[in-house]
């Protein structure tokens, strides 16, 4: 289904693109927002995906994102930005939806990159901008850039949400104050411990530095060594940022030293956390990499014990309940089963019998 969406929305866009005449007949109207004067496409339509009703609504608010745009933290910002303030145009053609969106994964990956550069400056990113809703590259029509070609494409290439492997553009970090973190317990790691915790992820990093954004988030910036597990999203080998919601990152960590590393997935925003209660111990030995795979293989096991016990059905079977269950005593034969085969002088000889009987008592 994915791939036949898809190259619906690749033959859609060159129709459009090309047939301005025809298109405008439909009822798309040229691109008329200066911001997205450079798409690949030139048709749109309005309502858009937010619904402004004229493209100068959409002007006027997708205007608030140049200086944004200017700082080149995503490379993917401005297309998710057109494709939701100026979505490609689709009354041409009898197509499913309305409008095509942007996929998730351009969505994820433009938050990733560019939210911290906003909440250096206390602006978080927008609730009406949300990547929760939009459908995955695999599972639906959505538009990501390289949809927008000449040919049909052979074969459908995944869209995964990666996290981000460059850093934002941010400006120099505050220094941190002293005395404002809390007590920090450090987990000592064991397998009781990773097989209770459950961690989602597990890398080898050296720390490089941190930045604190606002009084509630702090990004730590890692060199990733080694990806020893992961779940959901892909952790490449270079620089990433693992997000706190505090003020203090806990487990304390410090910039330059070697660490592995265990802790969650935020899926929805396409991160990686770093939380009190993950793991961040010092690399001091090379059999991490064993103990890991051997530790994960355990939790995959008795997860799996675990959803075959709930799929089980109740112990004891119908059959067993049965066979435990004792004989019901046989009823006395009926009269008529008894007169069975007589003749009826011997049934006449007994009803002389019971009447004498009778009179006797």
């Amino acid at each position: 289904m994915a791939s036949v969406g898809l190259g619906l929305v690749v033959l859609l866009i060159a129709l459009v693109g090309h047939c301005s005449t025809v298109a405008e007949a439909a009822g798309c109207e040229a691109i008329q927002l200066p911001m997205c004067s450079g798409m690949k496409y030139n048709m749109t339509q309005m309502p858009n995906l937010l619904h402004h009703s004229a493209q100068e609504n959409a002007r006027l608010s997708i205007e608030q994102f140049q200086d944004l745009v200017n700082t080149n933290c995503s490379e993917l910002l401005l297309f998710f930005l057109c494709t939701m303030y100026a979505p490609i145009c689709t009354k041409s053609l009898e197509f499913e939806v309305e409008s095509i969106p942007p996929c998730k994964g351009v969505c994820v990956e433009a938050r990733q990159r560019c939210e911290p550069t906003m909440l250096k400056y206390n602006v978080t990113w927008p609730e009406y901008l949300s990547c929760q809703h939009l459908p995955e590259y695999t599972r639906g029509v959505c538009l990501t850039p390289e949809a927008i070609v000449d040919t049909m494409p052979d074969e459908d290439e995944d869209n995964g949400s990666d996290v981000i492997t460059e850093p934002a553009i941010i400006q120099p970090p505050k220094p941190k104050r002293k005395g404002s973190c809390k007590r920090c317990d450090s987990i000592r790691i064991n397998q009781g411990a990773f097989m209770e915790k459950a961690y989602e992820y597990v890398v080898r990093a050296t720390v490089t530095s941190f930045v604190t954004v606002g009084e509630n988030l702090m990004y730590t910036t890692i060199i990733v060594r080694d990806v020893l597990k992961f779940t959901d999203i892909n952790i490449p080998i270079g620089e990433v940022h693992l997000v706190t919601e505090g003020p203090c990152v806990c487990p304390k960590v410090s910039a330059g030293v070697d660490y592995v590393i265990m802790c969650y997935q935020d899926l929805e925003n396409g991160r990686l956390r770093l939380t009190e209660e993950c793991v961040a111990q010092e690399w001091e030995e090379d059999n991490w990499p064993r103990l890991v795979k051997k530790w994960d293989k355990k939790l995959r096991k008795a997860k799996r014990r675990e959803e075959k016990e709930k799929e089980a059905p109740p112990t004891g079977s119908n059959s067993r309940r049965r066979r435990r269950q004792r004989p019901e005593p046989t009823e006395a034969p009926s009269r008529d089963r008894r007169n069975r085969g007589r003749t009826r002088a011997d049934l006449l000889d007994d009803v002389e019998t019971e009447s004498v009987s009778d009179s006797m008592l």
